[in-house]
């Protein structure tokens, strides 16, 4: 009997509710509808863990990036967050 492979899907979503949930919601169809494998990628806000206690670990954390600390002193502290991202996409 050949094993049937399922569908990894990705989903990125911010860190406030109004884009998690509608990613949440989104992900739950494709697992129920379409027997996806999904996993979400969601920065580490603290309102995230409101809502990622609903998918039960499927998920990656990363730093956020702020785009308007690139420019002065927060270039260095923005560009390691950038490598620490890196390095997680890679595992």
């Amino acid at each position: 009997m050949e094993r049937v492979k399922r569908p990894l899907v990705i989903i990125s979503c911010g860190g406030t509710g109004g884009h998690l949930q509608p990613g949440i919601a989104l992900g739950d169809y494709l697992e129920s509808s379409c027997g996806a494998d999904v996993l979400y990628l969601v920065n580490e806000k603290k309102i995230s863990s409101q809502f990622l206690s609903r998918i039960q670990g499927k998920y990656l954390t990363f730093p956020e990036i702020q785009a308007s600390q690139i420019k002065g002193p927060g270039l260095f502290s923005e560009l390691y967050k950038l490598f620490v991202i890196f390095g997680k996409s890679l595992w």
